[in-house]
């Protein structure tokens, strides 16, 4: 035991306090003022645990310091000081913290508002998680079930703790209160109880709606990781294909890029391309097919390489230059390039970097 180690705590928490004035005046963009709050909370976490102060004494300067502080000095102290604490310092900082927090009403609708109550919420599920009690977490933590989010947070608790009944309880909670466009995670996590229960139909029934709701690749592979594991992968995935092509067709949009990025992600480049020449898709991924084929097919891949170069220049406005330039370069071959070539010249001739480009690599 240092015998410094005691007068070090009430110097770092002056530090500490020096550094919350600071903040104000400072950029903390980098990080560092983030950094340097974490070093000195570990050192007083460390004298503390040589020096033993009185553990309701010491709960006391956490929570008076947490409860004024704008850089969150020490919000996490209930679970990073629960060893020193101990069950009597645990017990002094939530009596402490009971008068605050029975000011905190109940919320089961949404709220764009967090309200000062966020601070004392945040201590409130440290010192439950600290506690170790489930129903203390679980107390904390439903107080606000204003989110599928927040239903999700109370489910994941309750696996954690091994109370999967519990946890599928309440993400079923969750889906009840918000059955539209609910949090994709809620949905994942109630099918991943489902699947350990062997209810692979109310599995996959949670893992479509999440596609159906963000009908993209990510989703789409999702869904076939899910499908997989009841051995039905080419159903689920001919359902979601069928769903994408309706999607096209009921909204007009003419976009295939998720198609495109579905089929190149399987390694279908033939079908990505008939995709990219059906509809639109992004340039990136226009870009990837036609690389994909160039080897096979070099002129339909540089047909659309001025494509995308003629596409872009028109409507360019950050100065890409250099990738306009590149495409141009793979489309050489391409039936109609020397036109082509010319009517850029002629049309962008007023942006002088995008004319010293083409100069430079295709010199006249």
């Amino acid at each position: 035991h240092s015998p410094h180690a005691g007068g070090l705590i009430d110097v770092v928490e002056r530090a500490l306090a020096k550094l919350e004035r600071a903040m104000g005046k400072l950029d903390d963009s980098d990080g560092y003022i983030t950094d340097l709050r974490l070093s000195l909370e570990r050192i007083h976490r460390e004298a503390c645990a040589r020096t033993r102060p009185d553990p309701a004494a010491l709960a006391k300067r956490l929570f008076t310091i947490a409860m004024k502080t704008e850089l969150e000095v020490f919000w996490d102290a209930p679970m990073e000081y629960r060893d020193i604490l101990g069950e009597t310092g645990l017990a002094a900082y939530r009596r402490l913290a009971e008068p605050e927090w029975a000011q905190v009403p109940a919320r089961a609708e949404r709220s764009s508002v967090l309200g000062e109550s966020f601070r004392i919420r945040h201590l409130m599920e440290s010192w439950a998680r600290a506690s170790g009690d489930l129903e203390q977490v679980v107390a904390v933590l439903s107080r606000d079930l204003s989110s599928a989010w927040n239903y999700l947070r109370v489910a994941e608790a309750c696996a954690a703790a091994g109370a999967e009944d519990q946890a599928l309880h309440w993400a079923e909670l969750g889906l009840e209160a918000f059955p539209q466009r609910t949090d994709r995670r809620l949905r994942e996590f109630a099918a991943g109880q489902y699947h350990r229960l062997g209810r692979s139909e109310d599995a996959m029934r949670q893992i479509w709606a999440v596609f159906e709701d963000q009908p993209t690749e990510t989703s789409y592979q999702r869904l076939k990781e899910h499908a997989r594991r009841i051995g039905a992968e080419e159903p689920w995935r001919e359902r979601a294909i069928a769903h994408l092509r309706a999607v096209i067709e009921r909204t007009g949009t003419g976009s295939h890029s998720t198609l495109v990025e579905i089929f190149l992600a399987e390694g279908d480049v033939e079908a990505a391309w008939r995709e990219a020449q059906t509809g639109s898709c992004s340039p990136s991924l226009l870009e990837r097919v036609a690389d994909a084929r160039r080897a096979q097919f070099p002129e339909e891949s540089a047909v659309a390489f001025l494509r995308l170069a003629s596409e872009v220049m028109a409507d360019i406005r950050d100065g890409r230059y250099e990738q306009v330039v590149a495409w141009l370069e793979k489309a050489r071959s391409a039936p109609g390039f020397a036109a082509e070539l010319a009517r850029l010249r002629t049309e962008y001739k007023v942006k002088r970097n995008f004319m010293k480009l083409l100069a430079e690599r295709f010199p006249a």
